[in-house]
């Protein structure tokens, strides 16, 4: 937590907030524009089935390209190339267009996150299953105050915090029920978080509402 005087790690070899299976660090809440200079914030991700899972970034600036040393990623011209059947080639990101209700394909390792946004990646190391390992996010993390837009029926968002954020305590001003889904890839489907004393949304998490 930096309250005052703000955080510069400009001149550090480096600054990592790190992520396990055991534990996660997180980021208070911090005065607006609270930190400088070149950050790495961990994301731990658990072995499960090969599928698709929704990730947000904690930092003011991420592509998709950020994350490609971190996931086989293919079909956005990165260092992993494409897998395909025949001519189709096989996408590995995608957005969610919430005014046409359309999930979107993102074909290029400069697409940026936007604040709270969140974002369909395939997780795969082999055909069947993903192992375990970090999802590494390069930049300045994002402190004060974060604005995300939302309309009527599915939107893909994300916690744009390296924190747990109670979705509880988040202000709207329109309809919003206080319930979210998170993609469970293991079971491939969505699990409803509702009611009070409901899990907290961890960092870099990717939900619908």
């Amino acid at each position: 937590r930096v309250t005052s005087g703000g955080l510069d790690v400009t001149g550090t070899t480096s600054f990592t907030l790190t992520s396990s299976a055991s534990s996660t660090s997180q980021i208070l809440e911090s005065m607006s524009g609270a930190f400088t200079g070149d950050y790495i914030i961990q994301r731990y991700v658990s072995t499960r089935n090969a599928n698709y899972a929704n990730f947000s970034t904690p930092m003011l600036f991420t592509t998709v390209g950020d994350l490609d040393d971190d996931l086989i990623l293919s079909g956005i011209g990165g260092d992993d190339g494409n897998a395909t059947s025949g001519p189709v080639i096989f996408r590995s990101v995608y957005s969610f267009n919430k005014a046409t209700d359309t999930h979107e394909e993102i074909t290029t390792t400069t697409r940026a996150f936007s604040t709270g946004e969140g974002l369909e990646f395939y997780l795969a190391t082999t055909a069947t299953e993903f192992t375990a390992g970090t999802i590494d996010f390069d930049g300045v993390p994002r402190s004060g105050s974060a604005s995300i837009s939302y309309n009527n029926g599915w939107n893909l968002v994300g916690n744009p915090y390296h924190c747990y954020v109670d979705f509880d305590l988040v202000s709207s001003n329109g309809p919003l029920t206080g319930d979210y889904y998170i993609f469970d890839s293991d079971a491939g489907s969505y699990t409803l978080f509702t009611g009070a004393g409901k899990a907290d949304i961890a960092p870099a998490q990717g939900f619908w509402i």
